[in-house]
């Protein structure tokens, strides 16, 4: 008989540290109770988020077959001509010949500009 006494007095020390390590741990989940509540607040808001984003991805989609699928989007700008004409490159110091008119570009004081000197003809 002494020997069963011991024996529950042994499993009643055991039964009470397991106790103190379970109040321990429901103590921890009393602390981060209301993060958890606040995270499954926002849990709709982020479902919703979601699906939207998957329906804005199915219509981004079915935009792009569409226009994989239209021939006159698949030509590309640098196929089609100029709409203006190419500029034809002329020297700055050249002289034009037609109207006597010399365009010079020159550099001054932290300015580009422009100078264009025109010479009347005298008849």
């Amino acid at each position: 008989m002494e020997q069963q006494l011991l024996e529950v007095t042994r499993a009643l020390g055991v039964i009470q540290a397991q106790n103190v390590v379970i109040q321990a741990k429901v103590e921890s989940l009393e602390e981060i109770k209301p993060s958890v509540m606040d995270l499954a607040t926002w849990r709709p808001e982020i479902v919703k988020s979601v699906e939207d984003l998957r329906d804005d991805m199915v219509a981004l989609r079915t935009q792009v077959v569409q226009i994989a699928r239209n021939p006159v989007l698949q030509v590309k700008p640098s196929d089609l001509p100029p709409i203006l004409p190419r500029p034809t490159s002329v020297k700055s110091n050249e002289v034009k010949e037609e109207d006597d008119r010399r365009e010079d570009s020159t550099f001054r004081e932290k300015v580009w500009g422009m100078i264009l000197l025109c010479t009347f003809l005298q008849e």
